[in-house]
């Protein structure tokens, strides 16, 4: 299953390449309202600027305070690909579940989560497969923010009869903030 949000703040500051908390924690606010579970990993968007960065890791260390949650960045392995990046968060969203493990962010030095509740693992780590959800983040040029809840799908093991069908719900949520003219 996959909730998605964008929200848009480019009406809202002086710049076009400046990104907002604000903006950041609504795409969040729209996707996690959705879902029961809490995030294990953050995806982060982690332009590698001195505010981009700022304001994310603000975003998150206000919105997803109180979980013992994970921080990791494909950038570090790849570096930046441009319009391509948000993508590859998936498909390392992707890749960890299938393999129970979070990669190492190698590259990662004096990190903002240092002196908080929040982990960024400089090795690989193995993971339970019981923890089922990511948010993946592709904060923009313009001031689209996007976020994205990945869900692992728990297969049962349960035989399935007419009296005991379970019905699994595979999802893709998008709330678009449109300004009208």
């Amino acid at each position: 299953r996959k909730e998605s949000s964008a929200a848009s703040d480019v009406y809202k500051r002086q710049s076009l390449f400046q990104p907002t908390k604000e903006g950041q924690m609504l795409a969040y606010k729209r996707v996690w309202k959705q879902s029961e579970a809490k995030p294990f990993l953050i995806e982060a968007h982690a332009t590698g600027t001195h505010v981009g960065d700022l304001t994310e890791s603000s975003s998150i260390e206000e919105f997803f305070r109180g979980n013992e949650t994970h921080i990791g960045a494909v950038k570090g392995l790849f570096g930046h690909t441009k319009g391509n990046a948000g993508a590859l968060s998936v498909l390392k969203g992707i890749s960890i579940f299938e393999k129970n493990l979070i990669p190492g962010n190698t590259k990662v030095q004096n990190s903002r989560f240092q002196n908080s509740e929040f982990i960024v693992n400089e090795r690989n780590a193995t993971i339970s497969s019981e923890l089922s959800t990511i948010g993946v983040s592709s904060f923009g040029f313009g001031g689209c923010n996007y976020h994205l809840n990945l869900d692992r799908f728990q297969e049962s093991n349960e035989k399935l009869t007419e009296g005991n069908l379970k019905i699994h719900k595979a999802a893709l949520r998008v709330s678009v903030l449109k300004k009208n003219h």
